[in-house]
């Protein structure tokens, strides 16, 4: 089993036949969340991150799913109002549900946010240019590809 940072434990079954699964987690903000799609009930399942069956996400597990079955676990961390800044946050402190376990591919969405005025702003607080902000989102990176 692979520990998780946070001491949890993955318990994805793994027998010599059968590998484990690949986990992906997206992480993003309303627009990763379905934030405004039309919600329809025959998506399937969502976790208690996403906001509506319709999101991107969602579909992208249901043809991960439908083309490798069993072979993927796709989970995603989504909440409105987030950028990059915030979802380096969430994963320096671990601010995911108990079942989201350690991932092997995290895939970053909070783009949209990082060119929001409140970015501007935050750029400016911090006497940066927008670009050299976007930049400093990089942290993101380090932290996820810290073991």
């Amino acid at each position: 089993m692979q520990e998780h940072k946070n001491g949890k434990e993955n318990t994805d079954p793994v027998s010599e036949d059968e590998p484990r699964k690949i986990r992906i987690l997206i992480m993003g903000n309303s627009v990763t969340a379905g934030g405004f799609c039309q919600n329809n009930p025959e998506l399937g399942k969502i976790s208690g991150m996403e906001r509506n069956a319709c999101s991107w996400g969602t579909r992208l597990r249901q043809m991960l799913e439908g083309q490798f079955p069993g072979a993927v676990q796709l989970d995603v961390a989504a909440f409105g109002e987030r950028n990059t800044r915030g979802g380096t946050k969430m994963w320096e402190y671990d601010l995911f549900n108990d079942d989201v376990p350690n991932p092997d591919i995290v895939i970053n969405t909070f783009s949209t946010n990082d060119m929001h005025a409140m970015s501007v702003k935050d750029a400016e607080i911090k006497n940066m240019t927008l670009e050299d902000a976007i930049i400093d989102n990089q942290e993101f990176i380090r932290k996820v590809l810290k073991p």
